[in-house]
């Protein structure tokens, strides 16, 4: 009788974890990982091949979309930042607080579903000689920016403080685990 309840009970949970809300999409996602750093390239040369898998990729049959992202959310290899509001005037740690952060192609957020509430997503010409921009998503907005409209925004990133201004809005998913309270992510 123990082990049916149990087991019932662990059938329940998967259920409703498969119907649970994460942010995106999954169905119909297809997905290849790969270190271009363990294959010996620099980051130019990993940044081109990245554009050349991702070409190729799109033009295969079938593809509608196609992105590419440092990691993905509920993945295990998570990657975590310290952002600063924009209004904060020096870099204390202690003033830091802590975000989800993934590097993202232009087309991550339609490739995987996720809605763009405000803004725009990233396009080809956000490159590294372009300003700095980023996508955050509405707990970033709120929790770090004290705001519902983010746009506009600035905020500064990591242990030196660059500048990142917000161009684009998307809604809080699932990004360590599925019993996560929300949590901010740029």
């Amino acid at each position: 009788v123990v082990l049916l309840a149990g087991s019932l009970l662990a059938v329940r949970g998967l259920q409703a974890s498969m119907t649970l809300p994460i942010g995106l999409e999954s169905r119909g996602v297809a997905m290849v990982g790969f270190d271009v750093g363990l294959a010996g390239y620099d980051r130019a040369r990993g940044r081109a091949f990245q554009e050349r898998a991702l070409e190729a990729v799109s033009s295969l049959p079938g593809v509608e979309s196609a992105a590419y992202s440092d990691t993905l959310p509920l993945n295990i290899d998570q990657s975590n930042s310290m952002v600063y509001p924009g209004d904060q005037p020096d870099l204390r740690m202690a003033d830091a607080m802590t975000t989800s952060q993934y590097h993202v192609s232009p087309g991550f957020f339609r490739t995987l579903g996720i809605p763009l509430r405000a803004g725009r997503d990233f396009q080809t010409s956000d490159t590294v000689a372009a300003p700095r921009v980023a996508v955050v998503n509405e707990t970033f907005a709120r929790r770090i920016l004290r705001t519902d409209n983010p746009l506009g925004c600035r905020f500064r990133y990591g242990p030196r403080g660059s500048w990142l201004e917000v161009v684009g809005l998307v809604q809080d998913g699932k990004y360590v685990s599925l019993s996560e309270e929300p949590r901010a992510a740029v």
